[in-house]
C-alpha cells in the first residue's frame, strides 16, 4: 500500500536528462522534445519498502549515438545485476561495475547525442 512519495517526478529530456534528481523550474526549463531521449524517474514508499522507478524513453527515432550510450549504460546494469558481492558492500564499491562500459567504450559526449 502507497505510503507517500519519495521524491517528484525528474521528468526530463536532452541535457537535462542527464541531471540526477532534475526538477525543472516554471520559466527556467526546457521543453521536453519528441525527437530527443527521455527520461522518468519517480519513487515512493510503501508498507513494506522504497521504490525507485527510472524510464529512459524515446518517442521519435533516436540516432546511432543515442542507441550506443544506451547500449553502453544497459551493459553496466547487466553487470551490476550480474554481480555478487558480500553483504554490507556499499554502493560506492560497486558503482564501478556499472560504469566500466562508459569507461573503455567510446566517450559518450563525443558521441554527438546532446548536439
Amino acid at each position: 500500500m502507497l505510503q507517500a512519495l519519495v521524491s517528484t517526478n525528474a521528468d526530463s529530456g536532452c541535457y537535462s536528462a542527464a541531471v540526477i534528481h532534475y526538477k525543472p523550474e516554471r520559466g527556467n526549463c526546457s521543453v521536453i522534445d519528441p525527437n530527443a531521449i527521455y527520461l522518468c524517474d519517480s519513487g515512493a514508499q510503501y508498507l513494506d519498502g522504497t521504490t525507485d522507478t527510472t524510464r529512459t524513453l524515446h518517442f521519435g527515432t533516436p540516432t546511432q549515438a543515442e542507441k550506443t550510450a544506451y547500449t553502453l549504460v544497459l551493459k553496466g546494469n547487466i553487470a551490476l545485476d550480474m554481480a555478487v558481492f558480500p553483504k554490507g558492500t556499499t554502493g560506492f564499491a560497486i558503482d564501478s561495475l556499472a560504469r566500466q562500459f562508459l569507461w573503455v567504450g567510446p566517450n559518450i559526449e563525443s558521441l554527438g547525442c546532446f548536439d
